[in-house]
């Protein structure tokens, strides 16, 4: 098979499966909301350990937090220290904190997504049963090449 006609069948198979895999990971979530939210962080703060060591995949990057009584002790991107400015963001209140930002968002959708219309932001998230920290999140902007995934395991300490 000529080189070129290789390429674009391999591209196509990998544009047929973009649809799929978002199919996919949709079924693993549901819609963001702030009662799911407000749920969540109820669950979290009533039974979530106050130490606890949580690993966050997004996209290329794996960031590892460390957290003892409630603050960060150490946070790594990639096996390399993060800034301290990072810490924050990837701890479970920091990621509780970003959805809650999320949900905002969409009453302004031209300045936070670029589009006109918040029925074209698609939010979905997975609450970990046990402990209710957000295990995974997907924003998606209908007519956008640029979504937002993560997914977090979190260990109690």
């Amino acid at each position: 098979m000529p080189r070129g006609k290789r390429t674009f069948l391999i591209g196509l198979l990998a544009l047929a499966t973009v649809p799929v895999v978002w199919m996919l990971a949709r079924t693993s979530t549901e819609p963001l909301t702030p009662e799911r939210l407000a749920a969540a962080r109820a669950a979290w703060n009533e039974t979530g350990p106050r130490s606890y060591v949580i690993d966050v995949d997004v996209r290329d990057a794996h960031h590892r937090v460390e957290v003892k009584d409630g603050k960060v002790v150490s946070m790594t991107t990639d096996g390399r220290e993060a800034p301290e400015r990072l810490h924050a963001y990837w701890t479970v209140e920091g990621m509780f904190q970003s959805l809650s930002e999320e949900l905002s968002n969409l009453r302004r959708p031209e300045a936070a997504y670029g589009v006109s219309d918040p029925s074209q932001v698609t939010l979905r998230v997975a609450f970990d049963a046990r402990y209710g920290y957000p295990a995974r999140f997907l924003r998606h902007v209908e007519g956008q090449t640029r979504s937002v995934e993560w997914n977090a395991r979190l260990a109690a300490r």
